[in-house]
């Protein structure tokens, strides 16, 4: 028997955190998606990203708006307006 792990968004969301800090507070969005291995993780990192967005945590932007392609130019950073706000929702 393999035994699947269940990933929670409250882990993605610590696990997109550090990936900013780590960057130095921007990253590309796509990272956060980087080593997911199922379409549990897949959903628990978008949810995450989308609480992350609503709770003005972090700021989603496009870096290359003038070229008009959409993607790899998509980055997080951290909003600094809102201080030391970290999300403290459990789910």
């Amino acid at each position: 028997l393999i035994s699947k792990r269940t990933v929670s968004v409250s882990e993605k969301v610590f696990s997109i955190l550090r990936l900013l800090l780590v960057r130095g507070g921007s990253a590309r969005a796509i990272e956060c998606f980087n080593g997911i291995r199922s379409r549990h993780e897949l959903v628990a990192t978008f949810m995450a990203l989308l609480e992350l967005i609503k709770e003005r945590t972090v700021i989603i932007y496009d870096d290359d708006e003038e070229s008009g392609n959409i993607g790899d130019s998509v980055m997080l950073k951290f909003n600094e307006e809102a201080g030391n706000h970290l999300p403290i929702t459990e789910f």
